[in-house]
């Protein structure tokens, strides 16, 4: 939190990017644990957050992800996959800050 203060106040840059974090696969049609998307840095305006699995036909809960205003911003999602076992899940954002790579979840091999 530190660094996110110390660019508040030195009007230093922002970072850029933001992380999304893996997590183990639920059932087939049963929500995945939980998956994270953090931002390190000063939000002045809330962030909006979309997850998708490149149209495979899974579902996220919520659809749509708001991160408040303020320090170090955390928010989570679950996944509910179709029947197939590979998917690739993406992020995306309406603050112009960098998505990070898809990540691949593998059902047989997770």
């Amino acid at each position: 939190m530190q660094v996110a203060v110390l660019t508040k106040y030195t009007n230093a840059a922002q970072p850029a990017t933001y992380t999304l974090t893996k997590s183990t696969l639920g059932a087939v049609k049963l929500p995945s644990s939980v998956f994270t998307i953090s931002y390190r840095g000063l939000i002045t305006t809330p962030i909006t957050f979309t997850p998708n699995d490149g149209g495979t036909g899974g579902r996220f809960m919520p659809a749509n992800i708001m991160m408040p205003a303020g320090f170090n911003g955390v928010v989570n999602f679950t996944y509910i996959p179709p029947k197939t076992d590979i998917y690739m899940i993406g992020v995306t954002n309406n603050a112009g800050l960098t998505d990070p790579a898809p990540i691949l979840l593998d059902r047989a091999g997770d």
